[in-house]
């Protein structure tokens, strides 16, 4: 059997804390997890998919209805601070891709990335 791989965890920051107090309220309209997918090279951020899902449905945040949200929820502030999860600079050069999974009951979240890296090898020879 393999070993299951040791997750380090960081220190709680101001977006994750507040990613947990938006948590607790989602949690209170049924939502269970928030998947965040995202992609950028070259510079720019090239995707950003967050979508929400519940016991029956999974549905894109752009989508989802004002009376599936809670009383005065400010979706602006919450995309706002699942934007500072992203790794920093994971746009720049070659880029990177990853996912971000929230369980909305516990307020657990794992960020799962990858960092695109150009190899190159030198050669040199002489006739």
């Amino acid at each position: 059997m393999a070993k299951k791989k040791k997750v380090p965890r960081l220190k709680e920051t101001a977006p994750v804390k507040a990613i947990r107090e938006f948590c607790k309220e989602l949690h209170t309209k049924g939502w269970k997890t928030a998947h965040i997918k995202y992609q950028g090279g070259g510079d720019s951020c090239d995707d950003f998919n967050f979508s929400l899902e519940n016991d029956e449905t999974t549905v894109d945040f752009k989508a989802v209805k004002p009376a599936d949200l809670p009383a005065h929820f400010d979706a602006e502030k919450f995309e706002a601070a699942l934007w500072d999860l992203l790794p920093d600079g994971f746009e720049n050069n070659e880029g990177g891709d990853g996912s971000i999974k929230i369980d909305i009951g516990t307020g657990e979240i794992c960020v799962t990335h990858n960092e695109y890296h150009l190899e190159s090898t030198e050669s040199e020879w002489k006739y």
